[in-house]
């Protein structure tokens, strides 16, 4: 490995800093997917209305339908 940069050389490590930061980085993270998905949602529509869709509504029209 490489030498280690003088500014941390005497920075002694704190076994709690180090979690705390992890925890918060772990929720920063949580709430920006839970942000991405109200944006999402926004954009193209919730889930629940596409599934509520009936069967019929989701298949083509039977002259749109491409021959296998």
């Amino acid at each position: 490995m490489g030498a280690v940069p003088a500014r941390w050389a005497d920075t002694p490590e704190d076994p709690l800093k180090n979690d705390v930061a992890y925890v918060a980085i772990m929720i920063a993270f949580f709430a920006l997917a839970a942000l991405f998905v109200v944006a999402c949602d926004k954009i193209i529509g919730s889930d629940e209305e596409a599934l509520a869709a009936g069967g019929e509504e989701l298949e083509p029209a039977p002259d749109q339908k491409v021959a296998a």
